[in-house]
């Protein structure tokens, strides 16, 4: 599926944006708007032909307009929150992977000054295909709702999560004696256990065998746990927003009341202005029904942006982007040994300078 990015920069005029369709909530809030101009129109004709209306106190009206106001715009805040709060974690956890990547190779680098082995391409490997196994499984489970559910509570029926896990490269965790699909697809698409097998292959298998039994110091050690750690607290903090919605008799109540309140608009117009001309009347209805109604399905938006509108985050972009920032850091760590090797004997120091990055659109594409 296509993701809708955002509208494009070159819209500079503040008009271009009240205007642009893509990513707008005009869609959404539109027949709401049209609904209410009917409503008002209807009580006009009522009250010209028969000369009576009903209608709300103009002073109560405005006191539930505060109320409603400050509804709207705490909820829209609280949206935003937590819409910045899961961008953060997922931007925690797409750079831990390029920092974790980066320092493997500079661990390399210096493991290989201090052994010089063979050229070791199979480590490379390794940990290329590690990391993007844990960015794919992270992204499939991020992007659906169920498996994150499921991830943290169970298989949803009040049971334990009694979890059956396979070896998945980690040696195994404990022999399989029940087939459980529910409990093998979920195990499947855990980042955690992901994060695991990699923290695992860095700590205790690093550069499988071409450096020794043990190369890394206790604070290299240390610091590959650390930048693990930081996915972890990352992908944790995803969760809990992801499987922990705003509680629904908060949204219940706002959204009730402020539809009461959008829609008795006319009432209340009509009231305080006796001899009101219908255009106008009701093309400020319109605008305000757009701005109250407009406000709260934006702040329902924001609470879920995991999707494919303007809004949402593009996870997939995030993910192949990290990956060829992963193969870029790969090749410029052998271009920079090239470099040493060959008879001139050019300094390191132009390295970044001689590099010349291999087309991104072109790898996009192959990747998809």
């Amino acid at each position: 599926m296509t993701f809708k990015h955002l509208p494009p920069k070159e819209q500079k005029s503040w008009l271009s944006y009240i205007f642009a369709l893509q990513g707008s909530i005009w869609s959404a809030v539109f027949p709401y708007c049209v609904v209410n101009c009917m409503i008002t129109f209807v009580l006009a004709r009522v009250y010209d032909e028969h000369g009576s209306t009903a209608s709300f106190s103009t002073e109560g009206y405005s006191l539930m307009t505060f109320l409603i106001s400050f509804l709207v715009v705490e909820k829209v805040r609280v949206a935003l929150n937590r819409y910045m709060a899961m961008r953060e974690a997922l931007g925690t956890i797409f750079m831990s992977m390029r920092l974790l990547n980066q320092l493997v190779i500079l661990y390399t680098e210096a493991a290989e000054k201090k052994y010089k082995p063979k050229e070791n391409k199979q480590w490379e490997l390794s940990v290329q295909s590690k990391i993007e196994d844990v960015l794919n499984i992270t992204v499939n489970i991020v992007k659906d709702q169920n498996k994150m559910v499921r991830l943290a509570y169970g298989d949803g029926n009040g049971n334990e999560n009694t979890m059956i896990y396979d070896c998945m490269d980690l040696g195994c965790l404990g022999q399989i004696t029940e087939l459980d699909p529910k409990n093998v697809d979920i195990n499947q698409h855990d980042p955690m256990i992901r994060i695991q097998a990699l923290r695992l292959h860095l700590y205790t298998n690093f550069g499988l065998g071409s450096y020794g039994d043990n190369p890394l110091e206790m604070l290299e050690k240390m610091r590959i746990l650390e930048i693990c750690r930081q996915f972890t607290i990352a992908f944790t903090e995803l969760l809990k927003y992801r499987t922990t919605p705003i509680p629904f008799p908060l949204l219940q109540m706002g959204r009730t009341i402020l539809l009461v309140y959008t829609f008795s608009m006319p009432l209340a117009l009509i009231g305080f202005v006796p001899d009101f001309s219908l255009p106008t009347v009701m093309l400020f209805i319109f605008f305000l029904t757009y701005g109250y109604v407009g406000l709260e399905l934006v702040a329902f938006r924001l609470l879920t942006p995991f999707g494919n509108k303007a809004c949402d985050f593009n996870i997939e972009g995030m993910r192949k982007a990290t990956r060829f920032g992963i193969e870029s850091d790969w090749i410029i760590y052998h271009q920079g040994n090239r470099i040493k090797n060959e008879p001139n004997e050019r300094s390191p120091k132009v390295i970044y300078n001689n590099y010349k990055p291999f087309d991104l659109s072109s790898y996009l594409q192959h990747t998809e």
